[in-house]
């Protein structure tokens, strides 16, 4: 970048002493394209009430005068960096006040450092004493930091929320950061996301790539976009893993119980023998090589529902450490939500776990780090027809709703694998699920049963047989 033909002002420090003052403002005064370019200083004195031996020092720099060539733009990406978008803005804080526009207030001790006077020039002979009295002048002003305490890095934090409709829930993010307006910013590029995986995924928009698959695939290949054949994949692997009780083909289920787009309904046993034939992840042929996907009968239909928000989740949080944002918890209504980092002053965030039988209690308290919680209930969707309950989970073994489970509570490092296991969990029950966990790590599980009562229920929490969660991690769970 070539040299400047402008006066700017940057703020460089902020040392707060207890008889110096502040060293705030230094003006740079590029004009001349030159190597003898001109820059200046002018520093005003007020005295210090406290009395102090720098006002001498201070003073010989009184119209001290230097040469510079260039001035380099603080944006400018370093070589070799990845290029992500950075940004430097000089900002003002609460412990700096300004007053009328650019021009700073003094500092505790009266001290003060004013923008150059355009008129200054000198010559080059200055440079080498003014840059000895920089010296100094830096040594003298940063010693008494050490005698006091360290400003937390919590006191300049802001926290930013915001929530967005898509995907048939809401979600919410709320992120710690110093800048309000950037992390504003990249919310909205993160519910943007959301809205292109809900625009993709959605078996209810006819337009979505989702759709499209579901009617073309028994007829002949379908291309896929990376992203989705990938999850796709992983959902074939969650079926093979559970025996088949996570299944993305139950679409044909959903519709014969009227959860697709009714309030719910008793299918006649026609309607779920009919519906049981297309229902099996084996009906699926994924290609690698061609990144195609094939039915191999129609009428077949995957429904993402179980896994689409926990992945939705993940993509947010992507999103959020692109672009530097390192304290943060994104949810998708009541299904998953995954705690990046942790908020200013504590080691992890509070999530409440709704109590199956009454939502309006919370009956544990999990304290998550860098980690993602999911939970599957039959309080979710639900009709009651003569006083029997049927949920929206179904078995898509018996093509019925899963019975005898309240909910499951399912704690991983992805909240991809999160939604998808809660919602296997919930149809295996704590004996199969437990196989899992053996062969899984990192996952932990809590599993809500209705005791014999009917108005009570019995809690099972079960752990991976290994666990290797690296120290940025945790989790802990508080039940009562």
């Amino acid at each position: 970048m070539g040299p400047r033909e402008a006066s700017k002002a940057f703020l460089i420090a902020n040392c707060s002493t207890q008889s110096a003052g502040w060293l705030q403002w230094v003006s740079m005064n590029t004009k001349n394209p030159m190597i003898r370019t001109g820059a200046s200083f002018r520093i005003s004195w007020r005295a210090s009430a406290m009395g102090s031996p720098l006002p001498a020092l201070w003073k010989s720099a009184w119209q001290t005068r230097v040469r510079s060539s260039t001035e380099t733009e603080l944006s400018t990406p370093e070589p070799g960096s990845s290029g992500r978008r950075k940004r430097h803005k000089l900002q003002t804080h609460s412990n700096l006040p300004t007053q009328g526009g650019t021009r700073p207030e003094s500092g505790p001790a009266g001290n003060m450092i004013e923008p150059p006077l355009a008129d200054e020039r000198i010559g080059l002979f200055n440079f080498l004493p003014f840059m000895r009295l920089l010296v100094r002048l830096s040594l003298l002003l940063l010693l008494p930091l050490a005698t006091n305490p360290p400003m937390r890095a919590a006191d300049s934090l802001v926290r930013y929320e915001a929530s967005h409709q898509a995907m048939g829930t809401v979600f919410t993010v709320a992120a710690y950061g110093s800048d309000s307006a950037y992390l504003e910013e990249v919310t909205h590029e993160v519910f943007q996301v959301i809205d292109q995986l809900d625009d993709q995924m959605s078996n209810y928009k006819p337009t979505s790539e989702l759709s499209s698959i579901n009617r073309d695939a028994a007829a002949h290949p379908v291309i896929v976009e990376p992203g989705l054949f990938k999850l796709l994949q992983d959902s074939l692997q969650y079926s093979r893993d559970s025996g088949g009780d996570f299944d993305i083909t139950v679409g044909p289920l959903m519709k014969a119980w009227g959860f697709f787009r009714g309030q719910g309904r008793l299918p006649s046993k026609e309607e779920l023998a009919e519906a049981l034939k297309r229902i099996g992840y084996q009906h699926i042929t994924l290609n690698p090589a061609t990144r195609t996907i094939s039915f191999d009968e129609p009428g077949i239909e995957i429904d993402l529902g179980a896994i689409a928000k926990g992945y939705a989740v993940d993509q947010a949080v992507q999103v959020l450490r692109d672009n530097g944002i390192t304290q943060a918890l994104v949810s998708s209504g009541t299904s998953s939500i995954y705690a990046l980092g942790s908020p200013p002053g504590a080691d992890g965030w509070k999530i409440s776990v709704r109590d199956p039988l009454d939502v309006n209690k919370a009956v544990c308290v999990v304290k998550l780090r860098n980690l993602s919680l999911s939970v599957s209930g039959d309080y979710e969707k639900f009709f009651k027809i003569n006083g029997k309950t049927y949920a929206h989970i179904m078995d898509p073994h018996t093509g019925m709703p899963v019975e005898n489970m309240l909910s499951t509570v399912v704690v991983s490092p992805s909240a991809t694998d999160s939604d998808a296991l809660s919602t296997s969990f919930f149809v295996e029950g704590p004996g199969r699920a437990g196989k899992y966990l053996r062969r899984h790590p990192n996952l932990t599980a809590v599993f809500f049963l209705p005791a014999p009562s009917g108005h009570a229920f019995r809690r099972i929490t079960l752990k991976s047989s290994v666990t290797d969660l690296p120290p940025s991690s945790l989790v802990t769970i508080d039940c009562q």
